[in-house]
């Protein structure tokens, strides 16, 4: 199975690669086992819930459209989920 990259050309000519395509979160999620310790980590309810549509393999656009968020916001909330949750997993090893 091949994988489509869908390359974005944004107003000063940069290349980045589409939300879509992002994936390198849901990888540092599973790989670093972030989701058992859901419950003690400090997020918003809200956080939680766009963490686990994003593990669902939802975009952030598709995210961002339910919540009425931008594709950005989506990204920052699962980064922000991400770096609270290290810091409670090296809080109790």
């Amino acid at each position: 199975m091949s994988r489509e990259r869908h390359i974005i050309i944004t107003k000063n000519g940069q290349h980045r690669v589409s939300p879509r395509e992002s994936n390198h979160y849901r990888k540092e999620i599973i790989e670093q086992n972030l989701l058992d310790c859901m419950e003690q980590v400090k997020a918003s309810d809200r956080t939680k819930e766009i963490v686990m549509e994003y593990m669902s393999g939802k975009s952030y656009k598709e995210i961002g459209e339910k919540f009425g968020i931008t594709q950005s916001t989506v990204s920052g909330a699962v980064g922000r989920y991400i770096h609270n949750a290290r810091i409670y997993k090296k809080s109790i090893s």
